[in-house]
């Protein structure tokens, strides 16, 4: 995170802009929901005194099993937790920021927006986020723990068909041509759906996922769309399985063997030979 304050404050001194938008992972740091903490993520907030400050919050919960709570509080914890609650420098910075934003004709955010919000003013889904994450006591049936909400939604990357009526409503509500979307994991290669107008760019950058670096981006040049794949530049394909195909191939041909897309290709290969 502070590589990316630091890029979003030296893109602004040279005449540019990081829009970091907050997704469902920052939004939980900061209101304590921690199920996908690791020890080394509270290691990293450890500091000269977090033994002292540990035994301080110790005897003062006074728990019944010491050795249970110090496994849920290890050193670092309390640390992390001041550094993202509201008033603190991660936890602020978060909240000063929008959950939605509208560059040109593309929407960005990162799980979707559902039925439920369509309706809703880009202004009032970002006031409404920012609120609740300065405010825990609003968090409770708010907008940032709703699955229909824009950090949780996945309706727009996992449904079929039958979501083309609210993707078209979406276009049409906030004028755009393309909504984009990271939150929904896409097998290692950025892919659109609904012929373009969604496209979901969370290839599994980080190493969680399968222990494979992966490396691709999205890149919208006036009225070109196209990705860049470990640096090379491919066409999105169509909506067509052949054209899908043959850019999962392109793209698997520029991965250090063996691809993390060759299993998506096979499977595809094996459901356009059934059909």
């Amino acid at each position: 995170m502070d590589l990316l304050m630091r890029l979003e404050k030296q893109a602004a001194e040279a005449g540019g802009y990081v829009h970091a938008l907050i997704g469902n992972h920052e939004a939980m740091n900061v209101y304590g929901d921690l199920r996908y903490g690791s020890p080394g993520e509270f290691a990293a907030f450890r500091d000269e005194n977090s033994e002292k400050s540990r035994e301080a919050a110790l005897a003062k919960e006074r728990p019944a099993d010491r050795a249970d709570w110090e496994a849920q509080h290890p050193l670092g914890y309390l640390e992390h937790r001041q550094q993202f609650s509201p008033s603190g420098t991660y936890g602020k910075w978060i909240a000063s920021h929008d959950a939605v934003i509208k560059i040109n004709d593309s929407l960005f955010l990162h799980g979707g927006i559902s039925a439920k919000y369509v309706l809703t003013k880009i202004r009032d889904i970002n006031q409404r986020v920012r609120e609740e994450l300065k405010d825990p006591a609003r968090l409770t049936g708010g907008i940032v723990t709703d699955p229909d909400g824009p950090l949780w939604y996945r309706g727009l990357a996992q449904g079929d068909s039958s979501m083309n009526p609210l993707v078209e409503k979406i276009q049409k509500t906030f004028a755009v041509e393309r909504i984009v979307l990271g939150h929904t994991y896409t097998d290692a290669a950025i892919t659109p759906r609904f012929g373009g107008k969604v496209i979901l760019i969370d290839i599994g950058l980080s190493r969680v996922y399968d222990c494979i670096g992966k490396m691709g981006c999205l890149v919208i040049e006036k009225d070109s769309v196209f990705v860049l794949h470990r640096g090379k530049r491919l066409e999105l394909p169509a909506d067509s399985a052949k054209d899908l195909l043959r850019y999962l191939k392109e793209a698997a041909a520029l991965d250090p063997p063996p691809s993390p897309l060759l299993k998506r290709i096979a499977e595809l290969e094996s459901k356009m030979a059934a059909n």
